[in-house]
Order: structure tokens, then sequence, then C-alpha cells
């Protein structure tokens, strides 16, 4: 089974298990950890199968995406904007502490060359020429850079790691 088919499979559980709404438009709120029309795009071909086979059980007119950072996405589920949340396990961690969301419903698995990928990872990068750095315990004292605390794979994967070896960031 392939990452799309999963996917669909997941969501129609999902939506499934959700009782009716009242609304017209039913907003999925999506999580950009990469540029906002890049995940658009590829999050854009939910929306016509949405439409075409649970339009009627959700008495909606429509289902409709919008794309935010973290920031715009907590917002957005304080204000009661959306109807539904598509992001990273970190992310579901934070809002779900912040503002007590329920557990999730579905989980995405994806795959690589047919092989269930259940883990995740990040990296960290030194340049070339720094010799000094060959192991975890060469970074104590040492100022490092990253995407941003909220990223999973970004910054809270290596801290971890880093807390593991007794270095803690701050």
């Amino acid at each position: 089974m392939n990452n799309s088919t999963r996917f669909w499979l997941i969501l129609i559980g999902l939506l499934l298990s959700f009782p009716i709404f009242a609304e017209k438009t039913l907003y999925i709120g999506i999580l950009a950890y990469r540029p906002k029309a890049q995940i658009e795009t590829h999050w854009q071909a939910l929306i016509p199968y949405l439409d075409q086979h649970f339009k009627e059980r959700y008495h909606a007119e429509r289902f409709q995406l919008k794309v935010f950072d973290y920031q715009e996405l907590e917002s957005a589920i304080q204000r009661q904007e959306i109807d539904f949340i598509v992001t990273n396990p970190a992310s579901y961690v934070m809002l779900e502490h912040r503002l007590g969301l329920t557990q999730p419903l579905a989980g995405l698995v994806t795959e690589y060359q047919g092989v269930a990928m259940r883990g995740f990872g990040g990296t960290m990068l030194t340049k070339a020429d720094r010799n000094d750095l060959k192991t975890l315990n060469d970074i104590k004292g040492k100022r490092v850079g990253a995407v941003g605390k909220d990223s999973f794979g970004g910054y809270q994967m290596q801290a971890f790691e880093l807390a593991e070896q007794g270095l803690n960031l701050a």
C-alpha cells in the first residue's frame, strides 16, 4: 500500500468518526513546515475527494484548506477557525499541552521503497573544516544554530540526543 492510499484510508476513518457538523464550509488546518504554496499544492488534491465523498455526511457545502505556520495554526485553533488539523508530532504535543486538544484520531506512516518508516530523525551539520567537532560531546560550550525550537527534526530530536549525553541546550 503506497503513502497516498494509506493517507486516504486514515483520513476516511478520521472523518467517519466525527459527528455531523452544522457549518457550511469545513476547514482543514495544515501546518506549513515548508513554503505555504508548496504545502497547499501538495494537500489540495484532498479537497475534491472530500467534497465528493463526505459533503453529504457532514451537511457541508465544501471542504477548504487553510495553511498556517506554527504560530498561525495555534491562533486559528484558539479562535476555533478550523475543524481538522494536520500537523507533525512535535507540533501536536505542543498544541495539546497549550490548548488542551484531544488525542489524535489518525497518524500517517510513510513508506520508502515499500518499507514502512516508523522512525523520525534530524541532522546536525558542521563545516567541513571543523575538525574539532567529531562527537556529540564536542559540542559542549559551542554555539549552534537551529531551524527553530518548535521544529521536531530541526531542533527537538538533536536537543534530545544532546540531553542524553548530558548536554542541555539553553
